[in-house]
């Protein structure tokens, strides 16, 4: 004898119950995964702040950049990625750069000056130009005045030796562009630049008959020769420091084990 089924059904309450729990299942989930992507996003958003604040101590071993340190006018070392700098601090050389401007003081890249030598009496005077000398100007001119402005905090002022000035030369990094850093030093010129080295070997030959020169070195053409005395090339002063201590950040900003604040001779 077959029995009747009886349909079941659910009353409205079991039914309310079933769509709140589904509802709120899919409430929880779609929270856990907002929850995850935002703790994701932090993450990386912090992550990116540390390596866009620190840069140069990221990358001090293996950034061929970094052999450079920027200081500003009084001095002290400032991160690669900030400004304005008016020396560069070499760390491959272990000297200082003087980086040459474009803002008509005596330090402005444009200006040129004849090879010589005040100490010896070697050399050309005054065939360069420059507005703070109207009859003339030479390298030891240029000298003088950033030893008397203390330019960076240094009184130590020099002409690099012809070797200083070849190191700093480096194959461009876009077609047309000097060999030098750019990033570094912005305001070099399309020119010769003056070394102290000297030699009786004049090149090109053309010129021999002047009989003695110096050396000198063009990010034009990355290559170096010996112009005369009385040729007009430009000038990038060097100057050997010294370390002052300071604060560790100071200290992984150059590289060193000692902390360093600024240089002076």
């Amino acid at each position: 004898m077959l029995r009747s089924l009886t349909p079941v059904t659910l009353s409205p309450c079991s039914l309310a119950m079933n769509c709140k729990g589904k509802a709120m299942f899919s409430f929880l989930k779609r929270f856990l995964v907002l929850s995850m992507i935002t703790l994701v996003s932090t993450q990386l958003g912090t992550l990116y702040r540390i390596f866009q604040s620190v840069p140069s101590i990221v990358t001090a071993s293996e950034d061929k950049e970094y052999r450079f340190v920027k200081l500003n006018e009084q001095g002290y070392a400032i991160s690669n990625d900030k400004g304005p700098w008016h020396c560069v601090y070499d760390r491959e050389l272990d000297i200082v750069w003087l980086v040459g401007r474009d803002d008509e003081s005596p330090f402005d890249s444009y200006w040129s000056y004849s090879w010589f030598n005040k100490e010896h009496s070697v050399g050309v005077k005054e065939r360069g130009t420059c507005n703070y000398n109207e009859t003339g100007c030479d390298t030891s001119h240029v000298q003088q005045q950033a030893i008397k402005r203390k330019a960076c905090n240094i009184s130590n002022w020099r002409l690099p030796y012809a070797e200083e000035l070849i190191a700093l030369v480096q194959t461009p990094t876009k077609a047309g562009g000097l060999f030098i850093q750019h990033a570094f030093f912005p305001h070099v010129q399309k020119g010769d630049y003056w070394s102290q080295t000297h030699s009786s070997r004049i090149n090109p030959s053309a010129l021999t008959h002047l009989k003695q020169g110096a050396v000198a070195v063009s990010f034009k053409h990355g290559k170096s020769r010996v112009l005369p005395f009385r040729n007009a090339a430009h000038v990038m002063l060097v100057a050997d420091k010294q370390a002052l201590p300071l604060s560790p950040h100071q200290s992984v900003l150059l590289g060193k084990k000692q902390s360093i604040a600024y240089f002076k001779n």
